[in-house]
């Protein structure tokens, strides 16, 4: 259906297309409108398959893994971290954030000392024991992007498990972190 919207608005004479909103229809969409040399832009698309190797597509969201890797550009550039760690749960975009940070983090002279993967989203309430409290002094931040819609609650208990250990690395979160108000106080004592 999306091909087909952006065929017939193409055959009407469209300079341009804003949409469609979501990765799964912006792809197709994307196929089409590269085909007819036309500019399509995808306000909430977050696939890189959307716009990858496409001239006239584009994204106005960034990919998951690219979120990743600003994540890691301001943690070494702005805040000037050199030893970091990655925790993220496993098989969700917050595990593609989160190999995304290691690889630009390492990229840019930083040094990840541990990147794990949560097999459950309850881990993060074990988040001490999962990396270990060894590994997690021996960080200055650990980047921590949680998703889905319990993000919230598993912000709050990797917070709760990172106060447990004491001298706890610093947390940097994700765009799920925002309006959380654990993390507000949590991340307010670590700047």
């Amino acid at each position: 259906g999306a091909r087909a919207a952006v065929e017939a608005v193409v055959a009407e004479g469209a300079d341009a297309i804003v949409g469609p909103l979501f990765s799964d229809e912006a792809e197709p969409a994307g196929g089409a409108a590269e085909a007819a040399r036309v500019v399509l832009v995808a306000p909430l698309a977050t696939a890189a398959d959307v716009s990858a190797d496409r001239r006239f597509v584009f994204q106005a969201n960034p990919t998951f893994a690219e979120r990743g890797r600003a994540m890691a550009r301001y943690a070494t550039g702005r805040l000037g971290l050199s030893r970091l760690g990655v925790a993220a749960q496993r098989e969700t975009l917050g595990a593609d954030m989160a190999g995304a940070f290691a690889a630009e983090a390492r990229r840019l002279g930083a040094r990840v000392n541990f990147e794990t993967l949560l097999d459950d989203a309850d881990d993060w309430q074990d988040l001490d024991r999962e990396v270990g409290e060894a590994a997690l002094r021996a960080v200055d931040a650990v980047y921590l992007p949680v998703t889905g819609r319990d993000a919230p609650r598993y912000a709050d208990d990797a917070l709760r498990s990172l106060d447990a250990i004491g001298r706890a690395p610093r947390p940097l979160g994700n765009t799920e972190w925002e309006g959380l108000q654990a993390s507000k106080a949590r991340a307010s004592r670590q700047i």
